[in-house]
C-alpha cells in the first residue's frame, strides 16, 4: 500500500479562515517489544527493600514505561545521524519566550503483557586505589526480567504544515512534509527492531536492551468518509490482538504485518550511525570467576555466583555490564597514569577517562560540577556451557600458628570454566576518537592475556579470561583476529589499523614512540 499525502482539491475551504490543524491521514504503528536484558523503568524512588523501584500501573501493577521515555529514546537515536529529530517529535522549548511546536507523532504509554515477576540485582562501587568495596557505595536494583513484553503503539498524524508568519497552509510542500516525517519514524523504529535503541535507567551499563518483534500498520486517510469511520471505530487494545483471528471484513485489519519496519513502510533505512563504532570480543575462562550476589535462602553457600532471570523464570550465570565498565575503566586510569607521571595513580580523574567513561561528582563538588554520560555501553555478559554446580568450601588459616581462625570456614559456589566455556563482551562507543580505540584496545589486550582479571577473589586465581576472537565494525568495515591455541591469526590490515589507534592514543598522552 502506498502512502497518499496529497490533499483534496476542496481544502482550501475547509481550511479557511482556521489556524488549528489540518489532519488529512493518519498512520497507526503497533510493536511487540520484548526485552533483551534486565531493565529498570523507574521514577527515582525508593521502595524498601531495594534503592531503585520499579515503576507500575497503579490499576493492574504491570510494568510500566512511559510514552514520554519512549519518545525520549527514539528522539536521542535519530540525533547520532544528525536527523533534525523536531520535525517528527516538535521543537523543544529552549526558553520562556520559546513556543514550541506539537509533536506529530502520538506515543503511549506501555504496559507489559503480563504482570510480572521482578528481580533484584545489587552491586557495589570498587574503589579503584584498593579494589575493595567503598563504604556506603552499595546499592540494590528491582529489575524487569529480560523476557518480559510490552505492546507498544504509534500515531503519527499526517497534516498540511502551516506558516505561522504569513498565516497560511503551504499546500505545495505537504508532500515532502510528510515524507520526511515517515522516513523519520521509520529510521526511529528501526533503532528499536535492531537492538541500537535502550530503555530506562543505566542502559550504557548491560541494562534495557530490547527489540521489537513484530510489526503492524494501519493507515488511514481521513477525507475519505469510509476510512474515517473505520479510524473512529478503532479500539487500541484490540490492535495487539493477531489480527488473523479476527475477521476479516474488520477494520483493525493491517495493511503490513511482519518483522521488518522498512519493508512496513517501503523506505530505505540507514543500518548504523557514522559516528558510531562496535567490539565483540569472546573469551574462555580459564578456572572460575566469583561475582557475588545477595541470596535470602538460608541453605545457599555463603557466596554464590551472580545470574539473570528471564521471565520464564530460567536463569544463566552474568557478568554484569557494570563490572565490565568498572574493571575497564580502572585499568585505563591505570595506563593512562603510567604514561603521564609512572606513578600509576592519577590526583583526580582525567578529562580522557571522564569524557569516555562518564562521570559523576560525589563530593563537594557535586551541586556545581555538570555530570558527564558514558560514551562506552556495554552489555551484559552471559556465561554459556560452564559447570556452576560445584561448590567449595575454604578455610582462613593462621599465619602465625598455622592453624584454622574459628569460624572462618566458608562455601562458596562460583562459576568453573570448562574448554567449550564462552563469554563474549559486547561494547558500542559513541562518537568516537582514534585514541579512544587506542585506549581501550590496550585494556582488551590485559583481558585477552589474563593479566587483567574479572570478578572477586583475583588472589586466589579467579577472573583470569583468555582470548579466542576480536571484531571491531567501524564506518562499514571490520577488522578482526583469533587465537587458536597458541597460535594467533591477525590480518595486516588489522594489526596497522589497530596499531594506528595505539599511535593515535600515545600522541595524546604525549608519548613518543617508534
Amino acid at each position: 500500500m502506498a502512502f497518499d499525502f496529497i490533499v483534496p482539491t476542496n481544502a482550501q475551504l475547509l481550511y479557511q479562515d482556521r489556524e488549528t490543524r489540518y489532519i488529512f491521514a493518519r498512520t497507526l504503528i503497533h510493536g511487540r517489544l520484548e526485552l533483551q536484558s534486565p531493565t529498570l523503568v523507574s521514577n527515582g524512588a525508593s521502595d524498601l527493600p531495594t534503592d531503585m523501584a520499579l515503576l507500575r500501573d497503579l490499576v493492574e501493577a504491570r510494568a510500566l514505561i512511559p510514552g514520554s521515555s519512549i519518545a525520549g529514546a527514539l528522539r536521542a537515536y535519530l540525533k547520532k545521524f544528525g536527523y533534525d529529530a523536531a520535525a517528527l517529535f516538535g521543537a523543544e522549548l529552549s526558553h520562556e519566550a520559546s513556543e514550541g511546536d506539537q509533536s506529530a507523532l502520538l506515543v503511549s504509554d506501555a504496559l507489559s503483557t503480563t504482570i510480572v515477576l521482578s528481580m533484584v540485582r545489587d552491586g557495589v562501587r570498587i574503589d579503584g586505589a584498593t579494589r575493595t568495596a567503598s563504604a556506603g557505595a552499595k546499592y540494590d536494583l528491582e529489575l524487569l526480567p529480560a523476557g518480559t513484553c510490552f505492546d507498544l503503539y504509534f500515531e503519527l498524524l499526517h497534516e498540511v504544515p502551516f506558516d505561522a508568519e504569513k498565516k497560511c497552509p503551504m499546500w505545495d510542500d505537504s508532500i515532502n512534509h510528510n515524507q520526511q516525517r515517515l522516513e523519520l519514524l521509520a529510521q526511529a523504529l528501526y533503532g528499536l527492531e535492531t537492538e541500537q535503541i535502550a530503555l530506562g535507567m543505566r542502559k550504557q551499563r548491560g541494562l534495557g536492551l530490547c527489540k521489537v518483534t513484530n510489526w503492524q500498520i494501519w493507515h488511514y486517510r481521513l477525507t475519505d468518509p469510509a476510512q474515517m469511520l473505520k479510524w473512529l471505530e478503532l479500539k487500541r487494545d484490540d490492535l495487539s490482538k493477531p489480527w488473523l483471528e479476527l475477521d476479516r471484513d474488520h477494520p483493525l485489519q493491517p495493511f503490513y504485518s511482519g518483522p521488518s519496519i522498512a519493508a512496513g513502510l517501503n523506505l530505505p533505512l540507514a543500518q548504523l550511525p557514522r559516528s558510531q563504532c562496535q567490539i565483540r570480543v569472546e573469551f574462555g575462562l580459564d578456572q572460575s570467576l566469583l561475582i557475588r550476589s545477595a541470596s535470602s535462602d538460608p541453605y545457599a553457600p555463603d557466596d554464590r555466583y551472580l545470574e539473570t532471570r528471564w521471565a520464564d523464570d530460567t536463569a544463566c550465570p552474568v557478568i554484569p555490564g557494570t563490572s565490565w565498565a568498572g574493571i575497564m575503566r580502572h585499568r585505563a586510569e591505570k595506563i593512562l597514569a603510567t604514561f603521564k607521571n609512572n606513578a600509576q595513580t592519577l590526583l583526580e580523574p582525567d578529562e580522557l577517562i571522564k569524557a569516555l567513561f562518564g562521570y559523576v561528582a560525589t563530593d563537594a563538588k557535586a551541586r556545581t560540577s555538570k555530570a558527564q554520560k558514558s560514551r562506552v555501553r556495554f552489555h551484559d555478559s552471559l556465561i554459556h556451557q560452564a559447570d556452576i554446580d560445584y561448590i567449595q568450601t575454604r578455610i582462613a588459616v593462621d599465619r602465625f600458628t598455622g592453624g584454622p581462625y574459628p569460624s572462618a570456614l566458608l562455601a562458596e559456589q562460583p562459576v568453573w570454566g570448562l574448554s567449550e566455556t564462552q563469554i563474549v563482551l559486547d561494547l558500542t562507543i559513541e562518537k568516537f576518537e582514534a585514541y579512544d580505540l587506542g585506549l581501550l584496545v590496550l585494556v582488551i589486550k590485559d583481558l585477552w592475556l589474563g593479566d587483567l582479571t574479572v570478578g572477586g577473589e583475583q588472589s586466589i586465581g579467579r577472573g583470569v579470561l583468555a582470548g579466542r576472537s576480536f571484531t571491531l565494525w567501524i564506518n562499514g568495515e571490520d577488522y578482526q583476529f583469533r587465537q587458536a591455541g597458541d597460535q594467533l591469526t591477525l590480518e595486516p590490515k588489522t594489526a596497522e589499523k589497530l596499531q594506528a589507534y595505539v599511535n593515535a592514543f600515545l600522541d595524546k598522552v604525549g608519548v613518543r614512540y617508534v
